[in-house]
């Protein structure tokens, strides 16, 4: 287990494509099983990716993701398919660190009742919080009913399948059991006719060939400084956040009409966050001089 690392210090900066290398051992396969020579290297998002980022819901997250990484990395002696998930969803992380004001960066995690204190609280929970399990094996055998099943980490090519039992959606997503039995219907059956003992060894390899950001953090309660352990399970639409279109449109047209500026699709989306506040206070600010010169506010008031 290693922390997230974050971006600055041991990264490598091209001005002339804005891009950042990122470095190796921070993934985490840690990208053992990449071509030497690999190299993945990524930019801040725009205005324009935050925009595409806007139209992402269960039904297209994964499409939205992709088509995000496809825009927003360079990759060297690496297919962007053959990138395993677990490296997918670290990278997004990274993007969503380096593309969002610190404020926007941070992940709100609330709780109902702290268990000693009974008080409800909400929790930010930056990048840097997080801790990633990482992973030296990459393939194992195991034998279904005289038939050889490859356990490995799941690449972006790979198909995942979502099922309303979790613990099956791991171990088809995990595997070849798909592939070897023919269908998804025959691959559970399979599975489900396995014995106690055979069963809970599979799942223990599955388990095993799991890795990426840890999924829990040990967090102290505001009210009352008691000790919790948080736990979330994290879906594709928490990797990168939410942004909500119309927000980003109105604040775009209200840069645009204080400032005679117009914010093209090709701004870095941090950039147009700062232009944002700095409008927002600018506004502000006149309204009240505006309100105080027309005898609106006392002195002093």
């Amino acid at each position: 287990m290693q922390e997230v690392p974050r971006r600055g210090l041991l990264h490598i900066y091209f001005m002339e494509y804005n891009y950042i290398e990122v470095d190796k051992e921070f993934f985490p396969t840690r990208c053992k099983n990449y071509s030497p020579n690999a190299k993945i290297e990524v930019r801040m998002l725009t205005v324009g990716d935050a925009k595409l980022l806007a139209m992402i819901d269960e039904n297209n997250s994964s499409q939205i993701l992709y088509t995000i990484l496809q825009r927003c990395t360079r990759l060297t002696n690496l297919k962007l398919d053959d990138l395993y998930l677990a490296d997918r969803d670290y990278l997004l992380f990274y993007l969503r660190s380096c593309s969002f004001l610190k404020t926007d960066e941070a992940f709100k995690f609330k709780i109902k009742a702290c268990e000693s204190c009974k008080q409800p609280a909400t929790f930010d929970i930056n990048l840097s919080d997080l801790q990633l399990d990482t992973l030296d094996e990459f393939e194992r055998q195991f034998k279904v009913f005289d038939n050889i099943i490859i356990i490995r980490p799941p690449k972006i090519r790979d198909m995942q399948y979502k099922l309303k039992d979790a613990e099956l959606s791991r171990l088809l997503t995990y595997t070849n059991l798909v592939e070897v039995f023919g269908s998804v219907q025959a691959a559970i059956t399979n599975v489900l006719q396995l014995d106690a003992k055979s069963y809970v060894l599979l799942n223990n390899y599955v388990s095993a060939m799991k890795c990426g950001i840890r999924e829990e953090l040990q967090v102290t309660c505001p009210n009352c400084g008691h000790e919790l352990l948080l736990k979330w399970n994290f879906s594709e639409l928490d990797l990168l956040g939410t942004i909500d279109i119309r927000i980003l449109l109105k604040s775009i047209l209200s840069i645009a009409k204080y400032t005679n500026y117009q914010v093209t699709d090709d701004l870095l989306y941090i950039e147009y966050q700062m232009m944002d506040q700095i409008v927002a206070q600018m506004m502000t600010e006149e309204n009240k001089a505006y309100e105080k010169a027309n005898g609106n506010i006392l002195l002093g008031g």
